[in-house]
């Protein structure tokens, strides 16, 4: 009856760190991919990186070199420090999820 018990108590907390952690681990995963994919189609933050010394609106002049590169440059650093805020929450999301269920332990412990 013990050995029973024992064996269940195992496949249950496996099971938990199978589920919580390696799968929650994934789903965290593709939910950031597609948190940065979705941020650099709206901001552009590599396509202006690409095209840097390629006028915008096709202006192939003094000016339009003037114009272009000071708004290419705000881009890429608005954009950037978007993505850096970004990942960092997102980051102590995680680490906050992967902490929880010791936490949770604890507090029920002491």
């Amino acid at each position: 009856m013990i050995v029973y018990l024992l064996k269940r108590l195992l496949f249950y907390i496996e099971s938990f760190i199978r589920t919580y952690y390696i799968e929650g681990t994934h789903f965290f995963w593709r939910t950031y991919q597609n948190i940065l994919y979705n941020l650099e189609e709206r901001l552009g933050v590599f396509l202006n990186i690409r095209y840097f010394w390629v006028p915008l609106w096709q202006q192939y002049s003094f000016a339009g070199y003037l114009v272009s590169i000071p708004i290419r440059i705000l881009k890429i650093v608005g954009g950037g420090i978007i993505i850096i805020i970004i990942s960092s929450m997102y980051s102590m999301l995680y680490c906050a999820w992967l902490i929880l269920p010791f936490y949770l332990i604890g507090k029920m412990l002491f």
